[in-house]
Protein backbone atom coordinates (compact mmCIF):
# COMPACT_ATOMS: atom_id res chain seq x y z
CA UNK A 1 0.00 0.00 0.00
CA UNK A 2 1.37 3.42 -1.13
CA UNK A 3 1.43 6.65 0.70
CA UNK A 4 -0.05 8.83 -2.52
CA UNK A 5 -2.66 5.67 -3.34
CA UNK A 6 -3.64 6.92 -7.15
CA UNK A 7 -6.81 5.86 -8.58
CA UNK A 8 -7.85 6.68 -12.75
CA UNK A 9 -10.63 8.21 -14.43
CA UNK A 10 -12.79 6.72 -17.27
CA UNK A 11 -9.96 8.08 -19.76
CA UNK A 12 -7.08 7.05 -17.82
CA UNK A 13 -6.25 9.90 -16.48
CA UNK A 14 -5.10 10.31 -12.66
CA UNK A 15 -7.64 11.62 -9.95
CA UNK A 16 -6.54 13.89 -7.39
CA UNK A 17 -3.61 14.84 -9.68
CA UNK A 18 -3.47 19.01 -10.93
CA UNK A 19 -2.68 19.16 -14.13
CA UNK A 20 0.10 21.53 -14.96
CA UNK A 21 0.27 22.85 -18.73
CA UNK A 22 3.19 25.31 -18.20
CA UNK A 23 5.34 21.89 -17.61
CA UNK A 24 2.93 19.39 -18.72
CA UNK A 25 2.94 17.16 -15.62
CA UNK A 26 0.23 16.54 -13.40
CA UNK A 27 1.33 16.41 -9.58
CA UNK A 28 -0.09 15.72 -6.19
CA UNK A 29 1.29 16.57 -3.03
CA UNK A 30 0.47 14.53 0.63
CA UNK A 31 2.24 15.61 4.09
CA UNK A 32 3.40 13.10 6.20
CA UNK A 33 4.75 12.89 9.52
CA UNK A 34 7.38 10.86 9.96
CA UNK A 35 10.21 9.78 12.67
CA UNK A 36 13.63 10.91 11.72
CA UNK A 37 16.57 9.34 13.55
CA UNK A 38 18.64 12.88 14.35
CA UNK A 39 22.03 10.94 15.92
CA UNK A 40 22.54 7.40 14.13
CA UNK A 41 24.43 6.39 17.31
CA UNK A 42 21.79 7.28 19.50
CA UNK A 43 17.94 5.46 18.42
CA UNK A 44 16.59 7.41 21.47
CA UNK A 45 17.54 10.48 19.44
CA UNK A 46 14.26 10.40 17.03
CA UNK A 47 12.66 13.79 16.48
CA UNK A 48 9.06 14.05 14.44
CA UNK A 49 8.91 15.66 11.39
CA UNK A 50 5.97 16.87 8.84
CA UNK A 51 7.39 15.89 4.96
CA UNK A 52 6.03 16.58 2.01
CA UNK A 53 5.82 13.72 -0.59
CA UNK A 54 5.00 15.00 -4.18
CA UNK A 55 4.64 12.77 -6.68
CA UNK A 56 4.34 13.72 -10.51
CA UNK A 57 3.25 12.15 -13.56
CA UNK A 58 4.65 12.59 -17.22
CA UNK A 59 1.89 11.25 -19.19
CA UNK A 60 4.06 11.16 -22.60
CA UNK A 61 7.27 9.55 -20.86
CA UNK A 62 4.31 6.94 -19.47
CA UNK A 63 2.87 6.19 -22.78
CA UNK A 64 6.64 5.78 -24.11
CA UNK A 65 7.70 3.28 -21.28
CA UNK A 66 4.45 1.19 -21.44
CA UNK A 67 5.03 0.99 -25.84
CA UNK A 68 8.95 0.01 -24.57
CA UNK A 69 7.82 -2.59 -22.29
CA UNK A 70 5.24 -4.22 -24.41
CA UNK A 71 8.41 -4.11 -27.11
CA UNK A 72 10.75 -5.42 -24.95
CA UNK A 73 8.32 -8.61 -23.81
CA UNK A 74 8.32 -9.35 -27.53
CA UNK A 75 11.22 -9.08 -28.11
CA UNK A 76 12.19 -12.09 -25.36
CA UNK A 77 9.63 -13.64 -26.30
CA UNK A 78 11.21 -13.59 -30.13
CA UNK A 79 14.33 -15.14 -28.79
CA UNK A 80 12.82 -17.62 -26.81
CA UNK A 81 11.10 -19.51 -29.34
CA UNK A 82 14.26 -20.43 -30.91
CA UNK A 83 15.01 -22.46 -27.65
CA UNK A 84 11.82 -24.07 -27.63
CA UNK A 85 11.90 -28.34 -27.88
CA UNK A 86 15.82 -28.17 -27.99
CA UNK A 87 18.24 -29.06 -24.71
CA UNK A 88 20.15 -26.11 -22.98
CA UNK A 89 22.95 -25.84 -21.15
CA UNK A 90 23.50 -23.71 -17.87
CA UNK A 91 25.90 -21.33 -19.98
CA UNK A 92 22.93 -20.62 -22.37
CA UNK A 93 20.61 -20.05 -19.68
CA UNK A 94 22.78 -17.95 -18.12
CA UNK A 95 23.30 -16.00 -20.92
CA UNK A 96 19.31 -15.94 -21.89
CA UNK A 97 18.19 -14.67 -18.12
CA UNK A 98 21.19 -11.22 -18.81
CA UNK A 99 18.92 -10.92 -22.01
CA UNK A 100 15.42 -11.81 -20.41
CA UNK A 101 14.30 -9.58 -17.70
CA UNK A 102 10.21 -10.20 -18.08
CA UNK A 103 10.84 -13.87 -18.06
CA UNK A 104 11.42 -16.53 -15.52
CA UNK A 105 13.69 -19.29 -16.94
CA UNK A 106 15.22 -22.56 -15.92
CA UNK A 107 15.81 -25.97 -17.10
CA UNK A 108 13.60 -28.95 -16.58
CA UNK A 109 15.70 -31.35 -15.14
CA UNK A 110 13.74 -34.10 -16.82
CA UNK A 111 14.17 -33.06 -19.99
CA UNK A 112 16.99 -30.38 -19.72
CA UNK A 113 14.50 -28.15 -22.11
CA UNK A 114 14.10 -24.68 -21.03
CA UNK A 115 11.37 -23.85 -19.07
CA UNK A 116 9.90 -20.19 -19.28
CA UNK A 117 6.98 -18.59 -17.36
CA UNK A 118 5.99 -14.70 -17.50
CA UNK A 119 6.89 -12.37 -14.68
CA UNK A 120 3.77 -10.70 -14.37
CA UNK A 121 4.47 -9.29 -10.90
CA UNK A 122 7.29 -7.06 -12.62
CA UNK A 123 5.94 -6.16 -15.57
CA UNK A 124 2.56 -5.29 -13.58
CA UNK A 125 5.31 -3.08 -11.63
CA UNK A 126 6.94 -1.75 -13.94
CA UNK A 127 3.78 -0.92 -15.77
CA UNK A 128 2.36 0.99 -12.68
CA UNK A 129 5.47 3.60 -12.38
CA UNK A 130 5.87 4.16 -15.96
CA UNK A 131 6.27 7.82 -16.10
CA UNK A 132 5.77 8.42 -12.16
CA UNK A 133 8.61 10.18 -10.37
CA UNK A 134 8.28 11.85 -6.90
CA UNK A 135 10.75 14.32 -4.63
CA UNK A 136 10.40 14.66 -1.18
CA UNK A 137 10.78 17.82 0.64
CA UNK A 138 11.00 19.28 4.09
CA UNK A 139 10.52 23.22 5.35
CA UNK A 140 10.16 23.91 2.18
CA UNK A 141 6.95 25.78 0.79
CA UNK A 142 4.40 25.40 -1.97
CA UNK A 143 2.72 22.92 -3.77
CA UNK A 144 4.10 20.07 -6.03
CA UNK A 145 4.57 22.25 -9.11
CA UNK A 146 6.30 25.20 -7.00
CA UNK A 147 8.55 22.15 -5.29
CA UNK A 148 9.36 21.24 -8.88
CA UNK A 149 9.76 24.72 -10.40
CA UNK A 150 12.45 25.09 -7.26
CA UNK A 151 14.22 22.34 -8.32
CA UNK A 152 14.80 23.12 -12.15
CA UNK A 153 16.12 26.55 -10.86
CA UNK A 154 18.49 24.81 -8.34
CA UNK A 155 19.80 21.82 -10.87
CA UNK A 156 20.34 25.29 -13.65
CA UNK A 157 22.30 26.91 -10.64
CA UNK A 158 24.36 23.41 -9.94
CA UNK A 159 24.96 23.10 -13.97
CA UNK A 160 26.05 26.82 -14.21
CA UNK A 161 28.48 26.44 -11.13
CA UNK A 162 30.10 23.32 -12.48
CA UNK A 163 30.40 25.01 -15.54
CA UNK A 164 32.63 27.69 -13.46
CA UNK A 165 34.49 25.47 -11.85
CA UNK A 166 35.41 23.79 -15.09
CA UNK A 167 36.62 26.93 -16.46
CA UNK A 168 39.18 27.95 -13.18
CA UNK A 169 40.24 24.57 -13.55
CA UNK A 170 39.07 23.27 -10.01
Amino acid sequence: NSILDITYDEQGLPEGMKYSKEYDLYSCQKTVERDVLMNPEDPTSKMSVQMKINLFLNIRERMRKLIEIREEITREKDILTGYQNIRISESQLSDLKKECHYHKLSIDKNTEMLKVSVKEDVITKQRAIAGYFSSVSYKVEGDAIEQYRLYILRDEQEKYFEGMKDQLGF
